[in-house]
């Protein structure tokens, strides 16, 4: 592949997707087939199409990056659509004859690709800096704008990512750090006091990075002054209640709304859906 993301590089521009954007229409033709199948009219026309995505997967787990713009290291967003896939693969063929051992594949990688793309602090990277403190906060790349910031803005689909690979396979790590994850976000709010958090604007509160290092982004303590992240759209309680249940083929999750008064013990399943 040649070519130039910008023009100051020289060149045309590359004209090929990203590969977060081929994976939309990976999950689509999984769908589409799993629809059919459910209606007993399969279209095995699918299959090749579905089965040359699954293997590129493979080889995607160990690619360099897709970004021109931060050719360094992977981009963080870059695992979040490429396991919703993989997931996708295994719920739909983890029962079928020829690709069953395929789908078993599938479930480790979309636990690969996750662990790949989380870029995180597992501890305060420096203890002589007062009260900043990186644990548990995840930089998306080591592009020069982003090194060494703990950053909001599309890192919540990680979050999003990270909620349902846990479930599926059960890795208790992954469950630490998410835990990790959610406690320390409030600091990545950029520094607009209001008397609530109910005041704020809405997602672009958040800040694109709190720098960590001197020298990295906005400087040591400081924020980005604009930045995003949506909702977290499968770890808020949705509404009034003030609990969100989470649950999966391995395990469960539970997030509790203003402190942590609740939460599951004792969660059984078949791993087909029904639960206790």
């Amino acid at each position: 592949m040649s070519g130039a993301w910008l023009t100051n590089w020289g060149g045309p521009p590359v004209t090929t997707l990203h590969n977060s954007d081929g994976w939309y229409p990976a999950r689509v033709l999984v769908e589409l087939y799993r629809y059919d199948l459910k209606n007993n009219q399969v279209r095995p026309g699918y299959l090749p199409g579905i089965d040359g995505l699954f293997n590129w997967a493979k080889h995607f787990v160990w690619s360099r990056n897709e970004f021109a713009d931060v050719p360094s290291s992977p981009f963080a967003i870059g695992s979040t659509l490429c396991s919703a896939f993989l997931l996708d693969y295994f719920f739909t063929f983890r029962n079928d004859p020829t690709r069953g051992t395929n789908a078993t594949l599938a479930l480790q990688l979309a636990k690969n690709i996750t662990w790949r793309y989380l870029n995180l602090w597992a501890m305060d990277s420096d203890r002589f800096d007062g009260a900043l403190d990186s644990s548990f906060l995840i930089e998306p790349n080591s592009g020069r704008d982003w090194a060494g910031l703990g950053c909001a803005n599309e890192l919540s689909w990680n979050i999003d990512s990270l909620v349902q690979v846990y479930v599926h396979t059960g890795d208790s790590r992954m469950r630490y750090c998410l835990r990790g994850i959610l406690q320390r976000w409030p600091v990545l709010y950029q520094p607009n006091y209001k008397a609530s958090i109910a005041d704020y604007g809405g997602s672009d509160s958040l800040s694109e990075g709190l720098g960590l290092f001197d020298g990295s982004g906005p400087g040591r303590g400081g924020h980005y002054p604009y930045g995003f992240a949506p909702p977290l759209a499968l770890s808020e309680p949705v509404g009034n209640s003030i609990l969100r249940v989470v649950a999966g083929a391995q395990a469960c999750i539970a997030f509790c709304k203003n402190g942590t008064a609740s939460d599951v013990a004792g969660y059984r399943t078949d791993g087909s859906g029904p639960c206790a």
